[in-house]
């Protein structure tokens, strides 16, 4: 039986009216007034769009050791490092060395062994205060003549008594050189032991997102994600950690939410904006591997369903199809096609 079609075109849309398809032969339709799109095969990958927040990692709160006004220090936005400048106390430096324990007692000559010995012996050595000897120096855990001597070098370079001693927070230890992000003391103000001074963080990015708890389910550590910076430029990120506990957004009330952290350390940019709205892409669904076409290759069927027009020479087949997932223009298909067919799209 001869199938008829009717060919409607709106607004670029090409409709057909079947008018019988029992026992059809192949049809074949002359569009000369169509271009040609090829079958890919590719992934796609539907998105949702996030607002996180653009921030320093490793935030961290240095607080005072010793007691009194402050005289100087150090500038918002710098980078500190071995042997440079924290704050200034009653005219005397607090000092920053690299480290993994935190000071917690005065130490000289007849202190009982310990690896913060080690950690000063080491922090001196690197900055130039090790002995002029035979043998190479190596740190160790125990206060002696030697270590006294590069003491005493150290603290008179720094404008102070060139005594072997050190006294509780006069260093401050930080595991890796640091951004400050915050200085918390104005110059004249008084401090003591446990006073918040400086706050740092490091100097590598991530972003944080509050994402609702009911949409916990499109993240897994590990994930690829997208960030549009406030530049628009896009980097790429992964998910680092997912939150246990829940909080609210906007307040007591508002909708409830788990914190996403996500890194971006890894890519090449130059943004300053710290604490800095951000657009974050999570992937809600993947096609994986499916041919796909452009959507307007797709003539819609009268009395249901998809076709494509397949280009075979200067003449075309209709082919029907399945449709799956719509994204970026491209739409997935499935039937008598494959990659590299060439079908019919209007110009």
């Amino acid at each position: 039986m001869l199938v008829v079609i009717t060919l409607l075109v709106v607004g670029g849309a090409v409709a057909i009216d079947r008018l019988s398809t029992e026992d059809a032969e192949a049809v074949v339709i002359d569009k000369p007034d169509l271009g040609i799109a090829t079958v890919i095969r590719t992934d796609l990958v539907e998105r949702e769009t996030f607002e996180g927040t653009l921030r320093f990692r490793d935030w961290v709160l240095v607080t005072a050791q010793m007691a009194g006004t402050v005289t100087g220090a150090v500038s918002e936005e710098s980078t500190v490092g071995r042997g440079d400048l924290l704050i200034e106390v009653d005219g005397q430096p607090v000092v920053v060395f690299i480290g993994q324990r935190p000071m917690w007692r005065p130490l000289a000559d007849g202190v009982e062994d310990g690896e913060d010995v080690r950690q000063l012996e080491a922090n001196l050595q690197e900055l130039g205060y090790a002995p002029n000897g035979d043998e190479p120096f190596t740190p160790d855990e125990v206060f002696d003549e030697t270590t006294g001597e590069m003491v005493a070098d150290w603290r008179g370079d720094l404008g102070l008594s060139d005594e072997s001693f050190v006294e509780l927070g006069r260093i401050v230890y930080i595991d890796q050189p640091a951004r400050v992000g915050e200085v918390l003391v104005e110059v004249g103000s008084v401090i003591g032991p446990g006073i918040p001074i400086v706050g740092l963080t490091g100097t590598s990015r991530e972003v944080g997102l509050l994402l609702p708890v009911d949409r916990q389910d499109l993240v897994t550590v590990g994930d690829q994600v997208e960030v549009t910076l406030p530049t628009n430029e896009i980097v790429s990120g992964t998910v680092e950690s997912i939150g246990r506990s829940v909080v609210s957004i906007g307040g007591p009330g508002g909708e409830r939410a788990i914190e996403i952290v996500i890194d971006i350390s890894a890519g090449d940019f130059d943004v300053q904006f710290d604490e800095s709205p951000v657009d974050v892409e999570l992937e809600t669904n993947r096609a994986s591997g499916v041919l796909a076409v452009p959507v307007n290759a797709l003539l819609a069927l009268s009395d249901g369903g998809y076709a494509l027009q397949k280009e075979t020479g200067d003449r075309a087949n209709l082919v029907a199809v399945e449709i799956g997932t719509f994204v970026d223009g491209l739409v997935e298909v499935t039937g008598d096609i494959a990659e590299g067919d060439a079908v019919l799209v209007p110009k």
